[in-house]
């Protein structure tokens, strides 16, 4: 047994590291990077896979008049939701769960 949980708190640094540099790479604080992580994949979530190009207009969040490069904004997007030039094959059909709108979200 605690190995196990030795085995989680090490895929949790890693996992932390990761999304430091990740941050790091974009410039951005580990906290605006899940802001907008957070923000901009709830709202694509509400979509079944693999999320339709045409609605990437119509995705909004909070942080929208805060972003420094709106014409990265719609690659952001397609990058988190696997439909960018880029991504691997099927990336895009992953199944999520979806989440539809409610008083919580």
């Amino acid at each position: 047994m605690a190995r196990s949980v030795c085995s989680c708190r090490n895929r949790r640094v890693i996992c932390k590291d990761a999304y430091v540099a990740v941050a790091r790479y974009a410039q951005q604080s580990a906290d605006e990077f899940d802001d907008l992580l957070w923000g901009f994949g709830r709202e694509c979530l509400r979509d079944a896979t693999p999320f339709p190009e045409h609605k990437i207009a119509s995705i909004t969040i909070a942080l929208d008049e805060r972003i420094g490069n709106p014409g990265a904004r719609e690659e952001f997007i397609r990058f988190i939701m696997g439909i960018d030039a880029g991504a691997c094959p099927g990336l895009s059909s992953i199944p999520v769960p979806t989440i539809p709108p409610t008083w919580y979200i």
